[in-house]
């Protein structure tokens, strides 16, 4: 998350850090009975102690519980960095109808003018659940299943990326998955890579949903690669309007 941090927004950040950190350290010495340092001299002299307190705010905010929790509070750091944290319907619409009857168009020479058509525009929905975990340095987004694709298989995200887009201000999410099929038709390969990049829809600094597309390197050497839309839909009830 704070890779969409602007520079100015970087020193504003460390520097609310280190103020909250001196605070910590003035308020502990008071519950335990010193004074506050009355010269310059005694502040510097509390500078290592502020760095370490700003320290230990910075590593508890690294996980995701953490900034879930201060996102609720106050909603409105959602306008800073959308908060992604949480569970999404996955609606997925591949092209695999096309990839099948390209491998075998005989199967398709009965069908006749516009149904022929539209069987070709087809898109195969799948559905699934989206898990995001993101802290302040690290997201994790897991996948599963709901409904059986065309192969049996196991995907797993391995890189995620979130950036505020330059020229809209819009925040997008990128993420790289691996997929390991269990049960291979003959188009298929063992394995493949893919990505998706998603528009973050939010209402009010809440994320209410993410869409987009994506695409894979199953079957490249055929010429056969699957792509198609996704939208994620918040499902835990985090960022859905409120009722009128």
């Amino acid at each position: 998350m704070i890779s969409t941090f602007s520079g100015k927004q970087l020193l504003y950040f460390f520097a609310a850090l280190l103020l909250i950190g001196g605070l910590i350290v003035l308020a502990t010495r008071w519950l335990v009975g010193l004074n506050p340092p009355e010269t310059l001299g005694g502040l510097i002299r509390l500078l290592p102690l502020t760095v370490s307190a700003a320290g230990a705010l910075l590593w508890i905010l690294s996980h995701h519980v953490v900034v879930n929790g201060l996102w609720r509070i106050f909603p409105g750091l959602g306008y800073l960095v959308p908060n992604l944290n949480g569970t999404y319907e996955l609606h997925v619409e591949s092209n695999w109808p096309q990839k099948t009857r390209i491998c075998a168009p005989d199967q398709g020479s009965s069908v006749g003018g516009e149904e022929e058509r539209e069987a070709e525009a087809a898109l195969l929905p799948v559905r699934g659940t989206l898990r995001v975990s993101a802290g302040l340095f690290r997201m994790r987004i897991s996948y599963k299943p709901d409904t059986p694709g065309p192969s049996r298989s196991h995907t797993e995200v391995i890189g995620t990326a979130l950036r505020r887009n330059p020229n809209s201000g819009e925040f997008e999410l990128f993420y790289v998955f691996e997929g390991r099929i269990h049960t291979p038709v003959p188009t298929d390969d063992p394995s493949y890579f893919g990505a998706a990049a998603l528009k973050v829809v939010s209402d009010r600094g809440r994320v209410r949903e993410m869409r987009g597309h994506y695409w894979t390197n199953r079957g490249w050497h055929k010429g056969l690669n699957t792509a198609g839309h996704v939208a994620a839909i918040r499902s835990d009830g985090d960022g859905a309007p409120e009722a009128a």
